[in-house]
């Protein structure tokens, strides 16, 4: 009786153990299956969804344009102040040319000489410096 109960035990075991196997094989292939039928492009999306992306779509477009028009913009503007700075140093170029001019016209020298022509002299004892004294 105990060789029999031994061979019944067997008999479950293995009947157990090809249940278990049989279940495993269906299940993976279930689990493989639903792994190959779902494709992005065959899920459904709703209607929100879809919104959703057509909205952000829209938006991303709409900064790409405005990012472009700002590029534009600053470009322009930047050319228009390397315009100014290039007006600034050709003032600044005119107005040391003047200044130097307006030195060289100015030279005691040539006064002198201009009054010397025109038939005039300088005294020195006919010459005055004055000093503004400023009080604190």
């Amino acid at each position: 009786m105990s060789q029999n109960n031994l061979v019944r035990q067997n008999e479950i075991s293995t009947n157990h153990k090809l249940n278990r196997e049989k279940h495993e094989n269906t299940f993976d292939q279930h689990a493989n299956k639903n792994k190959s039928d779902v494709s992005l492009w065959t899920m459904k999306f709703s209607n929100f969804e879809k919104t959703v992306v057509a909205v952000s779509v829209v938006i991303i477009l709409g900064l790409v344009i405005a990012q472009l028009g700002v590029k534009n913009s600053i470009n322009g503007e930047q050319q228009h102040l390397q315009s100014f700075t290039n007006r600034v140093a050709n003032l600044k170029n005119s107005n040391s040319n003047l200044q130097q001019e307006i030195s060289e016209l100015q030279n005691s020298g040539r006064l002198n000489k201009i009054a010397h022509k025109a038939g005039l002299s300088l005294r020195n004892n006919n010459v005055r410096n004055v000093n503004k004294w400023v009080q604190k």
